[in-house]
């Protein structure tokens, strides 16, 4: 490896900050909020988030905010998504479909007590992955967002 210059020959050092994904010049350091999918009423069938990109977060909370559910019902699932084929799965899903309205956590993260709080599983979160959101019955209003953990 060649000799780096010292500070004292006269080098510069330029520290750089990194830009976010919107561009920002604040420093991102994969602990932003996200929406996931925005507060609206979404009918009976599947609502599936954008694609979301981790550059180096190992797990996840998802925050289910459910404010008017009626007889409705929803089913949320975690997916991890194949970066070549775009093929998705699920890392998690809640055994059991949410009935009434309330504010529910969901922590995805390596070594998580399962159950806790809502509902947890003790996997890594994959570079890329997105959540969905499976309502049954009739229309629920309802949104979804996420902090990613470090």
């Amino acid at each position: 490896m060649a000799n780096l210059p010292t500070p004292a020959q006269g080098a510069l050092f330029i520290w750089t900050i990194p830009m976010d994904p919107s561009g920002n010049s604040t420093p991102y350091e994969n602990t932003d909020n996200i929406t996931l999918i925005a507060p609206a009423s979404y009918g009976v069938g599947t609502t599936v988030s954008t694609t979301q990109v981790n550059t180096n977060a190992r797990g996840v909370v998802v925050y289910l905010n459910i404010t008017a559910i009626g007889t409705g019902t929803v089913l949320l699932h975690i997916q991890a998504s194949d970066p070549v084929t775009g093929l998705t799965n699920d890392l998690f899903f809640d055994a059991a479909a949410i009935a009434a309205n309330g504010f529910y956590i969901f922590v995805l993260y390596p070594g998580v007590s399962v159950g806790a709080p809502h509902a947890s599983s003790s996997m890594a979160l994959t570079r890329q992955w997105r959540v969905t959101a499976v309502v049954a019955a009739a229309a629920v209003t309802f949104g979804v967002s996420a902090s990613l953990i470090l």
